[in-house]
């Protein structure tokens, strides 16, 4: 995503590794027993969380249009703050990047080309809101840039999902992607007119190949699981490359009203999920207040008015943030989504 936030790493990967065990291990159990109900088809748009994909796949020759709304709302900071921060800052060529939010609205299109292979195209449109950088010069002195909105369109991404499980155990895929350099990635400072560096730009400049696996289950009648993992491989253009990404989410869904068969269906779910990037590279260096690690809680609601409309809608709180060196945390984001299945 543009403006990817630079998060920090934290050492909760084998406690939640052991934790994602555990509950697989309970949905695997519970499964067997569900009825055939409960183990239908869902329908595109009515599993999976916030940002957890779903294990499912669109039946052959069905196309799915997605609209995506993602906001994300920073901590506050003045001038001097900006300054005092990049002052912190370690490294080579420091400064400290700062804006007041972020919006991208996205466009998903996917296509069912066998029941169990789908792929699918997804882009967006990106705003960042009052960009501010402060940055050393030469003469030891912080000086600040107001870069004002940088907008435009984001890369493309090529991806598919290929189910290799589909039963009373669940629905389990495995994910791939190819994002191509389509975005814009020319925006310029207000202030100076320089060229903004690629992790304020809506588009990187560069390609990068994501893999993933997603899966799905009915946990018990009315209550079921989703969850996943992927890694995204970003790769260098004009000397810059953003770190690499970990995403990893389960969301629990309980169904309060109708089910596969009887629509409309309403489920409520909270979902954990956790973004770990790594620290860009910039002329060979590691950009010390970049990457790290960010764990969200997302309450979220997610409603199938029939098999053809969804829509879902959640905040997401970070309970952890570890930033490397100086960064501008996150408050909050808020998450939307509807989906058209033809």
């Amino acid at each position: 995503m543009p403006l990817c936030r630079r998060i920090r790493a934290s050492s909760c990967f084998d406690r939640a590794s052991a934790g994602a065990a555990l509950r697989l291990c309970v949905a695997v159990a519970a499964a067997g027993s569900l009825s055939p109900t409960a183990r239908a088809d869902h329908g595109p748009g009515t599993t999976g969380g916030s940002t957890t994909p779903s294990g499912e796949t669109l039946k052959s020759g069905k196309l799915s249009l997605g609209f995506r709304w993602d906001y994300s709302q920073f901590e506050s900071l003045n001038s001097a703050e900006i300054e005092h921060k990049a002052e912190r800052v370690h490294g080579e060529d420091a400064h400290f990047d700062a804006l007041r939010w972020n919006m991208l609205f996205a466009v998903d299109l996917a296509y069912g080309v066998l029941d169990d292979f789908q792929l699918g195209v997804s882009t967006g449109f990106y705003r960042g809101d009052d960009v501010r950088e402060a940055h050393h010069e030469e003469t030891g002195e912080v000086e600040l840039h107001d870069h004002g909105d940088v907008t435009g369109v984001t890369d493309l991404w090529v991806n598919a999902k290929y189910r290799v499980l589909k039963g009373p155990y669940g629905h389990w895929a495995l994910l791939g992607g190819i994002k191509f350099p389509t975005g814009r990635d020319d925006v310029r400072s207000d202030d100076d007119g320089e060229r903004l560096e690629p992790s304020l730009q809506p588009g990187s400049g560069a390609f990068d190949f994501l893999l993933g696996t997603a899966y799905s289950v009915w946990l018990a009648e009315g209550w079921m699981l989703d969850a996943g993992v992927s890694y995204t491989f970003r790769t260098e253009n004009d000397e810059f490359q953003l770190g690499d990404r970990f995403d990893a989410g389960a969301a629990v869904t309980l169904i309060v009203l109708g089910n596969p068969q009887n629509f409309p269906m309403v489920g409520i779910y909270l979902e954990p999920s956790l973004r770990h990037i790594q620290r860009n590279i910039e002329d060979s260096h590691h950009v010390d207040n970049s990457g790290g690690t960010v764990i969200f809680l997302s309450p979220g609601v997610r409603v199938a008015l029939n098999e053809r409309f969804s829509f879902m809608a959640a905040p997401q709180f970070p309970v952890l943030q570890e930033l490397n060196d100086e960064q501008q945390e996150t408050l909050f984001k808020v998450l939307a989504g509807f989906t058209i299945t033809f």
